[in-house]
């Protein structure tokens, strides 16, 4: 969790492109660029939020 005031957002996929998301606001977040790189470094295809929501 970053704690700057000088925090650098980006959009982000909840659910990847790749793994069948879409770009529908529904499926966008804002992200720190660290977290974003980060779930792109690990190759995740979903956040944790979206995960949690599944059945």
């Amino acid at each position: 969790m970053a704690r700057s005031r000088n925090i650098k957002l980006v959009v982000d996929h909840i659910l990847t492109l790749k793994a069948g998301g879409l770009n529908v606001v529904e499926n966008f977040q804002t992200v720190c660029v660290t977290c974003n790189k980060k779930k792109l470094r690990e190759g995740r295809t979903a956040t944790v939020a979206y995960l949690a929501r599944l059945p």
